[in-house]
């Protein structure tokens, strides 16, 4: 069935089963939230499945999701929760901060160029700023497709750079770069350790 809300000019068909990785997802604009399906030939990939390595993705991964919209934030609960991810939300930058900044944060964050407040730039100035020891992962995603944008995100701390609307197969394959690269420092950082 189609279901639109007003006035968030929100229209998606809701399947009646599981939630369906298939679909491309997205706000196309201000207040636009864009759920389109795409080729059912588009293979799942389990998140913790794909290494060489198998113990390295044995544990489930914690993501903060950082985006002022509701709806978008729900969305991608669903999927990433699907997808056999911990998921933690934050409504805004500020409070994208808080958490990342609290004890034992989530080691990847999935964030919203455009928040109220703080942006998504912004939060990656505070986080470079703050010289953790083990910084986040970032991955901002963004309506904009400028690549001077897109350059401008990066210098800003974002490790990766995804446009609205995407695809969500496409997503999880940056997850999982995400989570071999933060397993890479956690090991360095051991064996730093061990030889100190």
């Amino acid at each position: 069935r189609k279901v639109t809300f007003r006035p968030r000019l929100f229209s998606t068909r809701i399947p009646t089963g599981p939630v369906n990785h298939s679909y491309i997802v997205g706000r196309t604009g201000p207040r636009t939230l864009n759920l389109s399906p795409i080729s059912d030939k588009a293979p799942r990939q389990p998140a913790d499945g794909c290494s060489p390595n198998p113990r390295a993705y044995t544990r489930r991964m914690k993501i903060l999701v950082a985006d002022d919209d509701r709806i978008a934030r729900k969305v991608l609960r669903a999927f990433l929760e699907d997808a056999s991810y911990e998921v933690v939300l934050a409504e805004d930058g500020k409070q994208a901060v808080e958490i990342l900044m609290a004890d034992a944060p989530p080691p990847v964050v999935i964030l919203d160029w455009v928040m109220p407040g703080m942006s998504g730039p912004e939060v990656c100035a505070k986080l470079r700023a703050a010289r953790l020891r083990l910084r986040p992962y970032v991955l901002m995603l963004s309506a904009k497709n400028d690549k001077n944008e897109v350059v401008a995100g990066l210098d800003a701390g974002a490790d990766d750079f995804l446009s609205k609307p995407f695809n969500l197969a496409e997503l999880l394959a940056r997850l999982r770069v995400a989570q071999r690269m933060i397993e890479y420092e956690i090991d360095l950082h051991k064996k730093i350790s061990e030889l100190e």
